[in-house]
Order: structure tokens, then C-alpha cells, then sequence
């Protein structure tokens, strides 16, 4: 009864905030406070959260870069040295394309580029890092993590696309 309960709860509430979700995605809202709630329910990550995750994501890239070209050189061979700068690589991409999300997100929305701040987070996670743990452990099957990885950052990409054809539309 209660799992009936919180879906109809669930479900009544966003009846009565569609509206109100909608006025605040064409700037029509009188309430800014109530905008902000409603477009965090709407959002999987809030700016600062995208913000705060992207700067640690960029200090451990920069981090892993140094360590990947002076402590790393002479313990890896040629292969996983490639490995762990494809990880370094990527995790640096992606974390400025977190900024730049941060940087969109008053142009075009936060539902969409919050999802997309999400899916590149969820990408460094998983591509990065199974590439640093194959790196370092030299466990192959730890490669076939990394395409799952490369799949969100694909989505992370294709909702940014998306956001911006939408413009501010984009509230869904």
C-alpha cells in the first residue's frame, strides 16, 4: 500500500508542478526559489555539483598525467603507458566538457545538460577508470568495462546536441 501511496504521490506532484516547471523554463516565474526546486527535481546534478566534480575530475587528470610520465615510465611498458594517457586524456576532455555544461546550462536549461553533466561524470568513472585499473593491474578484462564508459560520453554528447536544438524548450 505504501509503494502505491508514494507512486501516486509521486505522480500528483508532478501534475502540480508541471506548470509551474514550465513558466520557469520561459522565465515566467515570479518565485526563483521555487524555480531552483523545481529544476533540481527535474535535474540529476545541480551546477555547483557539476562544478565541484569537474574541477576534483581535472585535478586527479592533471595528477595522473605527472605520475603516468615521471613514476610510471619506468614500471609500465609501452602498451599500458598509452593506456593510462587514453585515460588521462579522456578524463581531462570530459571534465572541461562538465564546465562547459556548467557554462550552458543558463542558455539552454538544466534538464538536459544536467543529465549530460551526469552521463560525463558516469563516463569518467567507468572509462577512465577501468583503464587506469588495466594500466596499472594489466587484468584485460578489465577492458571490456571501458566501451560502457565510452557509451555515456557518447550520451553525454548527443544530449548537449539536443539541449541546444531545444533551447530553452528543453524542460521535458
Amino acid at each position: 500500500m505504501a509503494r502505491l501511496h508514494h507512486a501516486f504521490g509521486t505522480d500528483f506532484w508532478n501534475l502540480k508542478y508541471l506548470h509551474l516547471f514550465h513558466r520557469c523554463a520561459a522565465r515566467q516565474a515570479t518565485n526563483e526559489l521555487q524555480c531552483g526546486l523545481i529544476n533540481f527535481r527535474y535535474s540529476l546534478m545541480s551546477e555547483r555539483l557539476l562544478v565541484i566534480l569537474a574541477a576534483i575530475n581535472m585535478f586527479i587528470a592533471v595528477a595522473a598525467g605527472a605520475f603516468g610520465a615521471h613514476g610510471l615510465k619506468q614500471i609500465l611498458d609501452a602498451e599500458m603507458l598509452t593506456v593510462w594517457h587514453t585515460a588521462v586524456t579522456y578524463q581531462m576532455v570530459h571534465a572541461l566538457g562538465m564546465f562547459a555544461v556548467v557554462l550552458l546550462i543558463p542558455k539552454f536549461g538544466p534538464v538536459l545538460l544536467g543529465w549530460a553533466g551526469s552521463a560525463m561524470f558516469i563516463g569518467i568513472v567507468i572509462f577512465s577508470g577501468s583503464l587506469y585499473a588495466l594500466a596499472l593491474s594489466g587484468v584485460r578484462i578489465l577492458g571490456a568495462i571501458t566501451p560502457i564508459g565510452g557509451l555515456a560520453f557518447l550520451a553525454s554528447w548527443v544530449l548537449v546536441a539536443w539541449a541546444a536544438y531545444k533551447g530553452h524548450s528543453a524542460a521535458l
